[in-house]
């Protein structure tokens, strides 16, 4: 037989997390007259049993990776035998297997932004904030220096005030990226984001702040990546286009195959732009040729060294394509977002007559025209109805798209033409009826990866974003744009794969100091963050395009609930004058201690409980004490759930977290192992609209058991 159980009789039990056992009262308030309901939801029993097998598809399967450097959601089940312990507890045992579920909901958020007003000369810089539309733009021009990582300049616009996350500032204004040594603590449990820190010169876990911390002059550096870009360019033309973007260094370097001089050619040593040699007046001149083609590797080399003394240096292929019509070497990208309309370089001795002859392939007349007097190639702004064909790559549809070229008397240029549109908004994969539940995680846990689900009707039109970043309200956050990287106050708390957007919440075990700094009074203690998840459209050459948005909230959950109690004890131990937090943590990382209490500004670690009629034994000197009690295990994927159902006792008994719900994501799956087959069974949140089938109008947030 299979049963809904409702929330109530779920949080009754939930509430009773720090209680050594359940009153007969609390067991008959939690159920909801399940010998009215009993009939009616034996009718889920076939649908119940249909879902087990993808309950157990869940189970099995095994999240991909998000980054190459970090491991996804191990297994969470373990054998509840190994984390069952008895209710009579003393120094050294385990607390019970806490009893822990919860879920909210808020409405679900998404927006789209069109970035603008930048040149084509000029880069974006992005700056996110906590009110809408959630982040600020500015423009900084793309031969400075500054720019490279900058999130906002200063008044003056001549050097960058605040630089994008993973990228520390220098002395004069400039941005490189650096990352804090993973998982460093000073002897006092300070990370890098302590303020002071730069202070201390001692070294712990082998290495100083000044090695370990960026801002301290240390971290892990690596060079700025950049690309390079080169306008159209005509055998003849007497002005060039062509420069890193963005600027990273002052000085480049070449490879053996950067043969420019030989078309009248060169680059400059400090800015790296594309220009014309000395004593050339004009591309191509000295040359025989009529076309140009030159492919080569440029290396940025920054003034910023690593740890062994060698300069950060990073490498760009430079391409460089003329003949006597040319829209240049890349790929012209139009769009609502960025320019409409691109004009060729022209050849000026080339013969004279009208631009003609635009032939692409697929066929591109729907979308595409061109102008025969400047031949001018302009977009015909008509959305994409994806019925057009387009381009793709390695990586697979790019969308709309064509391969064209142009004739202009004997002369014909080749052009590559991409109509990319971006997405109207996006959502992630928890997201369940029009509804978004707060995605949480017990510190030393991994929630499940999430995955970023485009517009149907856009998905194979409409390019996904070509990068994504988060950020989160709070002055501790720092979000790493190169790595994907989320810390709070040093700490980390979720990884987003800049490349698709998968996210995984992953708070580490350090967190729990800065939960013990809360000031949360509750049981279990929790940081909630309201979050934004940014998808960037950065378009060649300058980076200009849309970015959409979507909110969410998140919860970082204490392992280890604490509740306070009247208990009496046998002895204690000073660990001497503490604050209200400091002491917390002392108990925390001690795992004998599992009462503790202020005395006279003091901590102290009480020993002995006495319980029942030894509590008023003379050997129980401490009597009647208000202390904060212990219990370790509160985690969601690694504590059970123990339902108690008078009348339904083959229901009754303890859940443990086996895995997650493969069909929908509505968070773990809990199994109770029975004797025999017919009475195990399992428990997981309700998908409403499983219940509605069966005729049951259920509210949001109920349980199933099956």
């Amino acid at each position: 037989e299979s049963s809904c159980v409702s929330s109530a009789c779920i949080e009754s039990r939930s509430k009773s997390l720090l209680q050594h056992k359940m009153s007969a009262n609390g067991q008959k308030s939690g159920g909801l007259q399940l010998d009215e309901l009993a009939e009616e939801l034996s009718e889920l029993s076939a649908k119940l049993r249909a879902q087990e097998e993808g309950l157990q598809k869940g189970i099995d399967k095994k999240d991909s990776e998000v980054l190459s450097h970090r491991n996804t959601l191990n297994s969470v089940g373990s054998n509840p035998s190994d984390r069952e312990v008895h209710d009579g507890r003393f120094e050294l045992c385990h607390a019970q297997p806490g009893q822990a579920l919860e879920q909210v909901s808020e409405d679900l958020n998404t927006s789209s932004s069109t970035l603008g007003g930048c040149s084509d000369s000029e880069v974006v810089l992005f700056s996110p904030t906590d009110s809408q539309p959630y982040f600020t733009t500015e423009c900084c021009p793309v031969s400075e220096d500054f720019c490279a990582g900058c999130a906002k300049l200063n008044s003056d616009k001549t050097a960058c005030e605040v630089c994008s996350g993973g990228f520390s500032k220098s002395s004069d204004g400039r941005c490189y990226a650096c990352m804090d040594l993973p998982g460093w603590q000073n002897k006092a449990g300070e990370t890098c984001s302590a303020a002071t820190i730069c202070g201390d010169s001692q070294k712990y876990q082998g290495f100083s702040p000044q090695e370990a911390c960026c801002h301290c002059g240390g971290g892990q550096k690596e060079a700025r990546k950049f690309s390079y870009y080169v306008g159209p360019l005509a055998v003849g033309a007497t002005k060039v286009i062509g420069y890193p973007v963005p600027r990273t260094a002052r000085l480049y370097f070449v490879d053996k195959d950067c043969e420019l001089s030989k078309y009248g050619l060169t680059i400059n040593p400090t800015t790296g732009a594309l220009q014309l040699a000395p004593g050339c007046s004009k591309v191509g001149c000295g040359a025989a040729e009529e076309s140009i083609e030159v492919k080569c590797t440029i290396a940025a080399v920054e003034d910023v060294t690593q740890a062994n003394g060698e300069p950060l240096h990073a490498q760009a292929p430079l391409e460089v394509f003329a003949g006597d019509v040319s829209y240049g070497s890349g790929p012209v990208v139009l769009g609502m977002d960025r320019t409409t309309s691109i004009a060729p370089a022209v050849n000026p001795d080339t013969t004279a007559g009208d631009f003609s002859g635009l032939s692409c392939v697929p066929d591109a007349s729907d979308w595409l025209t061109l102008d025969s007097g400047t031949g001018q190639l302009s977009w015909s702004s008509a959305a994409p109805s994806g019925a057009e064909g387009g381009l793709m790559d390695d990586k697979g549809l790019m969308g709309t798209g064509a391969v064209c070229s142009v004739e202009k008397g004997g002369a014909k240029g080749q052009v590559l033409v991409w109509l990319p549109f971006p997405w109207a908004q996006m959502t992630y994969s928890y997201a369940s009826d029009g509804q978004a539940a707060t995605l949480y995680a017990t510190v030393g846990e991994k929630s499940p990866v999430l995955s970023v689900i485009s517009p149907k009707h856009m998905a194979q039109s409409y390019p996904s974003p070509t990068r994504f970043s988060a950020s989160c309200t709070g002055a501790d956050f720092v979000f790493d744009v190169l790595t994907g990287l989320a810390t709070w106050e040093g700490h980390q708390i979720f990884l987003l794969d800049v490349a698709n957007g998968d996210l995984q919440l992953s708070p580490e075990e350090s967190l729990t100091r800065a939960l013990d700094r809360t000031g949360d009074s509750a049981v279990r203690r929790s940081i909630g963050l309201q979050c934004t998840i940014f998808g960037h459209y950065e378009w060649a050459p300058m980076g200009h395009g849309s970015v959409i948005t979507h909110r969410l909230s998140m919860e970082l959950r204490d392992h280890t609930c604490w509740a306070q109690q009247v208990r009496s004890f046998s002895s204690r131990i000073d660990k001497g004058q503490q604050s209200e937090n400091a002491c917390r943590s002392l108990c925390r990382s001690e795992a004998y201690c599992t009462h503790w209490a202020l005395d006279g500004g003091s901590c102290y670690f009480y020993r002995g409980l006495c319980k029942g009629s030894l509590a008023d034994n003379f050997a129980c000197v401490h009597k009647h004490v208000t202390v904060t009690e212990r219990y370790p295990g509160c985690g969601e994927r690694h504590s059970c759930v123990d339902i108690q159902l008078p009348g339904y006792h083959y229901i009754s008994g303890k859940y443990c977290p086996v895995g997650e719900n493969a069909a929908v994501a509505l968070g773990p799956v809990y199994f109770k192992e029975g004797l025999t087959a017919e009475e195990s069974f399992w428990l997981m949140r309700n998908d409403v609209a499983l219940c509605a089938q069966g005729g049951l109008p259920m509210a949001h947030g109920l349980w199933l058991v099956g």
